[in-house]
Order: structure tokens, then C-alpha cells, then sequence
């Protein structure tokens, strides 16, 4: 479930940057890591980032506030597994997980993106979320506080 977050008009304008049919070239999801329990397999998406053929990279992280996700194409992964590290007091960590060869993504990369753009739920207390489509089939992600970003397969009903 998302929250009531809406996009900016300056990220709604980083998505239109996108050309359509340019293709996506790697993806990776940045979690958190439990350091005092690895065993426990606690998942949590903190940032889904995408590479396009054209260098150009987009990543959809949780924002500040904890209400919901903001689109940047500037990040530094290094300075916010410090921050995160600091903030729990080394109890948690951030990973960066090459996840391009996943079954939810494998198949949609192959093929050329159709569109990407911001998509908003008439339901109160909703907010924003993304939807990418591409030839082979179309995805989102959404905010939720529980488990943080998540990405599915996105049906337009």
C-alpha cells in the first residue's frame, strides 16, 4: 500500500527525459542489511536504480520524510550505506544487489521501453507510484512503509 506521496513536477520531468525505446541495461536494488542477525532475512528496498543504454540512470529512492519515494538521477551509494550505518549504529548495512537476471525483470529488459511515467490512485490515501512498459510486459514500483520499495508486475486495470 502506498502512501499519500505525490511526485514533483521537476522528477514527473525526469521520467519524460527517457526516450522511448531506448532499452534498460542493468538494474539493482540497494537493501538493507541486518549486521547483529544475518541470518534473519529481513528485505528491505531502500533504492531500485536503472541504467538506460545511454548512460543516463534514474533511481527511485525513499525519501527523507519516510512517506514515500523520490526520483533522482543523482546518488551516492557509498555516502548513504556510511549514513545508514551510522544512523543504527552498524547494526545496519546497504547492499547493492545486481538483480537484471531476476525473473521480474529478465525478460522486460530485453526488449525496448515503451513508456515510463508517473501513475496516481484515485483511492484516498494513496499516492504515487511508477510504471514502466516496456514490449514485453510492464512493471511498478511503489512505496510501501512496511517493506519499502517494492516492484511488481504492473496491470493497468
Amino acid at each position: 500500500m502506498s502512501s499519500s506521496y505525490t511526485f514533483s513536477s521537476q522528477e514527473v520531468a525526469l521520467l519524460s527525459q527517457v526516450q522511448k525505446g531506448s532499452k534498460v541495461t542493468a538494474v539493482f536494488y540497494h537493501l538493507w542489511v541486518n549486521l547483529v542477525q544475518p541470518d534473519n532475512k529481513f528485505i528491505f528496498i531502500d533504492t531500485v536504480e536503472l541504467h538506460f543504454e545511454n548512460e543516463q540512470k534514474l533511481f527511485f529512492k525513499i525519501n527523507e520524510e519516510d512517506t514515500g519515494f523520490s526520483i533522482v538521477t543523482d546518488y551516492d551509494f557509498e555516502k548513504e550505506q556510511q549514513q545508514l550505518e551510522e544512523q543504527f549504529n552498524g547494526s545496519l548495512s546497504l547492499k547493492r544487489i545486481d538483480v537484471a537476471a531476476a525473473p521480474l525483470w529478465v525478460e522486460n529488459i530485453k526488449t525496448p521501453l515503451l513508456g515510463i511515467k508517473v501513475e496516481r490512485e484515485d483511492t484516498p490515501g494513496s499516492g504515487d507510484y511508477v510504471s514502466i512498459t516496456f514490449e514485453a510486459g510492464a512493471l511498478e514500483i511503489d512505496y510501501d512503509q512496511e517493506s519499502g520499495l517494492t516492484v511488481q508486475i504492473f496491470e493497468d486495470l
